[in-house]
């Protein structure tokens, strides 16, 4: 009885164990990909939206943002590390001052990823 009761303690805990973990690094068990990277971006930009084309560079994105509904609107270069975590510039013209941003994408960018409405 006792035993049992040890064993059914040890798998709750390590069920916790892992849902926190998912819940603190996504992508231990989750792939980055365009739509986590740019609903990441979206989210941190305030955007309605936003995806990542993967370039023919490791870890280089082209990402697009939906500022409002209407489609895009920004268009990011992004740099993206195995661990969801990223540095984007904003495309601009050479005269204008850079805009950066940078981020890491969490479980919501999986689960409910902010998509461009276009």
């Amino acid at each position: 009885m006792r035993l049992r009761l040890v064993i059914a303690l040890a798998a709750v805990l390590l069920a916790v164990g892992a849902l926190v973990l998912i819940a603190l690094e996504p992508t231990t068990v989750f792939n980055v990909n365009g739509t986590s990277l740019g609903s990441s971006l979206a989210r941190e930009r305030n955007a309605v939206g936003g995806t990542c084309d993967e370039t023919v560079m490791p870890e280089k994105w082209l990402c697009a943002v939906d500022l409002t509904g209407s489609g895009v609107n920004l268009r990011y270069r992004m740099t993206a590390d195995g661990e969801g975590c990223w540095r984007a510039t904003e495309k601009r013209p050479k005269e204008l001052p850079e805009r950066t941003l940078s981020g890491c994408v969490n479980l919501a960018d999986y689960l409910a990823p902010k998509k461009p409405g276009y």
